[in-house]
This record gives C-alpha cells, structure tokens and sequence, in this order.
C-alpha cells in the first residue's frame, strides 16, 4: 500500500505553531517576573548602600568680637584726651607687685552712715552719692537706711578705735577699703570720720574718701584746683569738680575693666583695642 505524504502545508504547521506560541510566551513570562519582583521589592525595606561615613567635625563654642569702641572723647573744658589720660591714669592705677592696676566695683555700691551723723551730715551723704551714681554706667552707689558695703562712721576720735583697733589714733579720718585680689576688685569699704571736725570739715572729707573709695586716689601733679576736689575744695557747698566728675565717668564705663595696666588703658581710651 502505498503512504500518502502529508500536504506541506500541514508540516509547515506543526513546525511553526509551536514556535509562534513560545515566542509568544517568553515576553509575557518576562513582564510577569518583572512585575512580581517590583511588588516584592516595595514591601521590603531598603537598605542604601555602605559608604564610609564623614568624619565628625569638632568645633568650638562661637565667640563673638566685641564692636570697637570709638576713641574716647574729654567732655572737661580746656582739658584734652591725651591730657584727661594722663590724670585719670594718675588717680586711679594701684601699685600691685611692681606693677600698676585699676581696681573699682563691680556690685552695687551701698553707703550706710553710722555712728552719730547729723542731718547736715546726711545731706552732704545725698548730695555727692547723687553727683557721682549719675556719671556711672557699669555699677551704681546709693544711699542705704539700714546695711551697705560701703559703711561711714562719724564719731567722736576717741571712739574710732572701737570700730577699727588698728586706727591710727591721731587721724581724723581714715578709710579701710577691702579688695578681691583675684577680681581686682573692690568688696566692701569702712570710712572713719571723727564728729571733731567741723560740719564743713566733716563734709568735705566726706565727699573725698567716698571719692577714693570709688577707686580715685588723690593727684600729686599741678593740676587746676577749681576743677579736682581731691587737691582743694573751697566750700561743700559746691558740688565735684569737672575732672573729679570726669574721672568717675571713664572708671565706670564700658571703656574699663578691673586689671588693666597704665598701657592698656591708654590703648583702649585712644581707640587702639
């Protein structure tokens, strides 16, 4: 019996068929992978890639630069800068271990009178606490009724032993001032005055100590008299001199600092910070 071959175009059939159907396979089995592993990959957590980390950078607390101060100007008639230096330089430095430095206070100052003060001697309190606190920017003194740091005795001179054995027994008037050596500063300050004197007397010492407790020692240099109450002062009527105001206004400004030398201060009133 004779076969009958099968018809090419049957064979072409069987061969292509399965082929066309397995191309058409592979893309979509492709694209379903893809898609499942995107699903996946979005519920897992992501971990970035390791990478040395930067080093940490230390750095130090921000300091701000102070604003320079503008050179400071004299506000004393016919007394220039460099001049008004000079005397404040003079009146004010202490010698400390062979060297000179500027005390003042920095608290509050409180003056308390005690002992036997007349009302005349109150007033006279009242008056040069009020001329000085008004030129002073950096602290302030007051008058106080019943404790300060800044305490004046007004005794007979027999009786000022009683307070400071140490006295000198001929002084009318003496003044025990109390530093913070470390500071530079001072912490507390005890004026005797002997109730001998006369009102005026009493008054006129009054106004210079206080003067000197503040931190302003007496000038030795030739200056005018009408202007510095330490040198001379001819009624307690009147009230501090312009230098003696002046002096009071550039220690308690922001110009100063406790500490600083002659140098320094010359630098930071010219302008040269």
């Amino acid at each position: 019996m004779n076969t009958i071959p099968d018809k090419p175009s049957e064979n072409l059939f069987k061969i292509y068929v399965p082929l066309i159907i397995t191309i058409l396979i592979i893309p979509v089995a492709i694209i379903v992978g893809l898609t499942e592993t995107q699903k996946r990959t979005a519920t897992e957590p992501y971990f970035a890639p390791s990478s040395t980390p930067e080093p940490t950078i230390l750095r130090g607390p921000t300091v701000s630069t102070p604003t320079p101060l503008p050179p400071y100007t004299s506000i004393v008639s016919g007394i220039s800068r460099d001049e008004m230096i000079s005397i404040f330089r003079e009146s004010i430095l202490t010698k400390e271990q062979n060297k000179y430095v500027l005390y003042r206070w920095e608290t509050p100052v409180k003056v308390w009178l005690r002992g036997q003060p007349t009302s005349s001697d109150r007033s006279c309190a009242n008056l040069a606490v009020g001329e000085l606190t008004q030129r002073m920017t950096s602290t302030s003194v007051t008058i106080s009724e019943n404790q300060g740091n800044f305490v004046i005795y007004l005794l007979p001179k027999a009786q000022l032993s009683s307070i400071k054995p140490d006295v000198n027994p001929t002084s009318i008037v003496e003044l025990f001032p109390e530093y913070d050596l470390s500071a530079q500063t001072f912490t507390s300050a005890k004026l005797l005055i002997s109730s001998d004197l006369s009102q005026e007397g009493r008054c006129l010492e009054l106004r210079k100590y206080l003067l000197s407790g503040l931190g302003v020692h007496p000038v030795t240099k030739n200056f005018s008299s009408t202007n510095y109450l330490s040198l001379n002062s001819p009624s307690s009527a009147i009230p501090y001199g312009p230098v003696d105001r002046e002096i009071i206004r550039i220690l308690y400004s922001e110009y100063i600092t406790p500490g600083l030398t002659g140098t320094e201060i010359t630098r930071r009133l010219s302008g040269q910070q």
